[in-house]
């Protein structure tokens, strides 16, 4: 009941800079949310609605998160992140999860930001760069170049907006790096 409660609870804080809301955004999960209505669900994309805010009405309550199970084959998933010290929330972090084709190209992956933005990110122009291309150093490192578009990080004490941005771009090329080692070697996913 603990870890069920702090999955959750986490979630449901919706702490820009922690890594399960972006994490679930990431696998493409959702919360399962109850109410004096009854019960809904709500997909990751739609439950972060700015820092610390939820899509949630005043009477709701997330009861529990489901997380879709992975592609079959060759999936390889990695979490990256940039924290001040051992244990504190993340100045930026990186979530990828990437599929390989039969041929070895890559036929779809998932990115995920968190701490550059009021709610965690998908990092859409990324995975549009990804799909179809060969999981190779530069392919890679030219499809995370995207990972700072449209990017309005904070400036605070932990960094500022354009080292933010930096870091989503080295955060996002170093976790898709070792997710498709990870896809391609069919290596434990951490």
């Amino acid at each position: 009941m603990r870890r069920r409660g702090t999955v959750v609870g986490s979630i449901a804080f919706a702490d820009p800079s922690a890594e399960l809301p972006a994490a679930l955004l990431a696998l493409d999960g959702e919360a399962v949310v109850s109410g004096p209505d009854g019960e809904r669900t709500v997909a990751a994309a739609d439950l972060y609605t700015g820092a610390f805010a939820t899509s949630l009405a005043a009477a709701e309550l997330i009861t529990a998160v489901r997380v879709p199970r992975g592609a079959p084959g060759r999936t390889g998933s990695a979490w990256i992140e940039v924290s001040r010290r051992h244990g504190d929330l993340p100045v930026c972090g990186a979530g990828a999860i990437v599929t390989l084709d039969d041929g070895g190209a890559i036929a779809s992956a998932r990115v995920a930001l968190c701490g550059v933005g009021a709610t965690p990110v998908r990092a859409t122009a990324v995975e549009e760069a990804l799909a179809g291309a060969e999981p190779t150093e530069d392919a890679i490192a030219r499809a995370a170049d995207h990972a700072a578009n449209d990017l309005e990080p904070p400036s605070d004490p932990h960094g500022s907006a354009d080292f933010r941005r930096h870091l989503a771009v080295v955060m996002t090329r170093r976790s898709v790096q070792r997710a498709a080692v990870r896809a391609r070697e069919g290596a434990p996913n951490a």
